[in-house]
């Protein structure tokens, strides 16, 4: 008994997984740079000057490990939800 629909032959022939190959060694190995990196959800604009402001003034925490059950995170992304903290689920 077939439990999922047939594939293309192309989509057959695709392995199951793909490396990833980061922008800096594909413009290495084409010997020129990209005109513009819009892979990897990277944005040409860079981050926001809040965003760098924010890592600015946090930077001098960086030496700590974070917080392995996030719990801060937890608490706030709940309460933006309106919903329980055990209703959060935070992954990598």
């Amino acid at each position: 008994m077939r439990l999922r629909p047939p594939l293309t032959p192309i989509i057959a022939a695709l392995p199951s997984t793909v490396p990833f190959v980061g922008p800096e060694a594909q413009e290495r190995d084409r010997g020129h740079a990209f005109r513009a990196r819009i892979g990897a959800n990277e944005s040409s604009f860079g981050p926001s000057p809040r965003v760098i402001a924010r890592m600015t003034a946090i930077a001098g925490d960086m030496w700590m490990y974070c917080d392995p059950d996030n719990f801060d995170l937890k608490q706030a992304a709940a309460a933006h939800l309106g919903v329980g903290a055990d209703n959060v689920v935070v992954g990598e």
